[in-house]
């Protein structure tokens, strides 16, 4: 939090400035760790432990991946004051969720999902009138252990936290390069972690309202399918009502037959490279680059051997795929 980083940066806290520092460091973010905070940390605190370190890039990365911001002021103490925070936490706090639902837009019928015929409230029974003026929200609680405390994430902490009827500051932000086809007749398929299943299941919602004919595959990968399995039962309609042709789940840390989605993507493989060869778009959303990256090298490698191709033609064919629109992420 603001106070945990802020208290441990100064000795003799002062309560007026922590007030004011704590109001400007409102729209700051301090929760993320990257080699630059690391870098502006090192030059201000006066660690020379930190300052000699900040010269090797990979101490860099892999301390910025396994350490939240308040691990610097534990790690490394210095001379930084209260005051001195305004310049070590200079980015943005924005955080950024795909939305989870789609707004009722009919068109032209009875908004049946083309070949399917299946209508919104046939999946989705409670969403009436009222989704016009609703925004749903996937958001899974990040904690992470650090020197035998528990931290939890300051927006998922901040938003699973709110009592019901909590008014919160947010705005609408676009992003085309995430939009579902704009032809209806088109295949898609889906693949998420965890709480990234977020905009597949506005995707679905959307698809009886846009009269969607395409086949669609949602492949999702989560922890355990007691704890984690989201939207379960509306996927399961979903399924049983045809607006998802084919549904295939991991477990990350199921105790008989732990799977990871790149799993589901190399057990697949002929018929995903069938797919995408008559056609369809692949989505691809995760929770950081690694994630994602580790996907698409899965899909490559289902390129590559499913199109008898080498490493760099599969390369270029995927480039191909994502400079077309047809591979997102």
């Amino acid at each position: 939090t603001c106070e945990a980083a802020t208290r441990d940066a100064a000795r003799n806290a002062d309560p007026a400035l922590f007030d004011k520092l704590a109001e400007a460091l409102r729209d700051r973010d301090i929760t993320n760790t990257s080699p630059s905070l690391i870098a502006r940390y090192a030059s201000i605190s006066g660690n020379e432990t930190v300052r000699a370190a900040v010269g090797d890039p990979l101490f860099l990365e892999r301390y910025a991946c396994a350490n939240p911001p308040e691990a610097l002021f534990h790690d490394f103490p210095g001379t930084a004051t209260m005051a001195d925070a305004l310049d070590i936490f200079t980015g943005s706090s924005r955080r950024l969720y795909s939305i989870s639902n789609a707004q009722p837009t009919p068109v032209a019928g009875d908004n049946r999902g083309g070949d399917q015929g299946v209508t919104v409230a046939e999946v989705w029974p409670d969403v009436g009138a009222e989704g016009a003026h609703l925004v749903d929200l996937t958001v899974t609680r990040v904690t992470h252990e650090l020197d035998r405390r528990t931290l939890v994430g300051a927006c998922t902490g901040y938003l699973t936290g709110l009592p019901i009827g909590s008014r919160i500051s947010a705005d609408i932000v676009s992003n085309p390069r995430f939009h579902f086809p704009t032809d209806r007749m088109a295949d898609v398929i889906m693949i998420a972690l965890g709480s990234a299943i977020a905009p597949y299941r506005a995707f679905l919602q959307q698809r009886p309202y846009a009269h969607a004919s395409g086949r669609a595959w949602l492949m999702v990968g989560n922890r355990h399918p007691r704890q984690d399995a989201l939207y379960r039962e509306e996927l399961r309609r979903c399924r049983d009502t045809g607006l998802l042709t084919r549904l295939d789940v991991a477990w990350s840390r199921d105790e008989q037959d732990p799977q990871h989605v790149q799993d589901l993507i190399t057990a697949a493989a002929s018929d995903l490279w069938r797919w995408i060869e008559s056609g369809a778009s692949v989505f691809i959303c995760g929770h950081g680059g690694t994630a994602v990256a580790s996907i698409m090298a899965a899909v490559s490698a289902v390129v590559e051997d499913q199109g008898h191709m080498s490493s760099d033609e599969a390369h270029r064919y995927m480039a191909d795929l994502e400079r077309s629109g047809r591979l997102r992420h």
